[in-house]
């Protein structure tokens, strides 16, 4: 951050050196860093699947506040948002949330509802179609909203972990909490039997796995919520 503002040169290098002080200095000390659990991690998911290109939205690094563009209160002056030590959320351009609503129906077990849903994302229009259908199937709802909430925030972890601004450890561990309570809800929606470990997870849980397979119960291996494997008993005909 301090090479950002460094690089900046309107003519006041004492306002500067006021300002590197004041972002990188309090107590003699370099600031620690974030815990995932100290920003807004709903604003910043919101921010990062926002079409909206006339909307900016920017992320304090340094409590972890995320606001859009036009929602300053007094002191704030959103010509100077880099100087006072905001981050602008540069939100990729990506399919992260047509890719949601794609894993959510392909996992749904019920054939007339999972027809439905993929049939509606052919096309223009696939996120108004999808919503739409999602009304005729009302025990849906609650599970779409939890695991389209668990991939966007797992988007926004990501997107901390990239521009350094939260401790990578805490991140990493909040990510795989996210992966397993997505898997809760495929496993849910799918009707779906058995233990699930994300493949990231496995070797982990090795012993686990075995433990099941032994009792005569399959085990999903899923990469980002997806079941990419699985491991069943095998009865040998010998």
């Amino acid at each position: 951050m301090g090479r950002q503002f460094a690089e900046r040169d309107d003519g006041d290098s004492r306002w500067r050196a006021v300002r590197l002080c004041e972002m990188t200095i309090q107590d003699g000390t370099p600031p620690s860093m974030l815990r995932v659990d100290q920003v807004d991690l709903a604003g910043l998911a919101e921010a990062l699947d926002d079409n909206n290109t006339d909307l900016d939205w920017w992320f304090n690094p340094g409590n972890g506040e995320v606001r859009p563009d036009g929602d300053w209160s007094e002191g704030f002056d959103s010509d100077d948002l880099e100087y006072q030590g905001w981050v602008f959320v540069d939100a990729p351009r990506s399919r992260g949330a047509f890719e949601d609503m794609e894993i959510f129906a392909d996992a749904v077990g019920d054939l007339r509802a999972r027809d439905q849903l993929l049939q509606s994302l052919e096309g223009k229009g696939a996120f108004r179609r999808f919503r739409d259908t999602m009304r005729s199937f009302p025990d849906l709802r609650q599970p779409w909203h939890t695991w389209s909430d668990t991939r966007a925030e797992s988007r926004a972890v990501r997107w901390l972990i990239v521009g350094g601004h939260v401790d990578e450890v805490h991140a990493e561990e909040t990510l795989t909490n996210l992966r397993r309570e997505g898997q809760v809800v495929l496993d849910e929606i799918s009707g779906r039997s058995g233990a699930s470990h994300s493949l990231v997870d496995a070797p982990a849980h090795w012993a686990s796995i075995v433990a099941a397979i032994d009792k005569g119960e399959s085990v999903n291996l899923t990469r980002d919520g997806v079941v990419v494997a699985i491991i069943a008993p095998y009865d040998s005909p010998v």
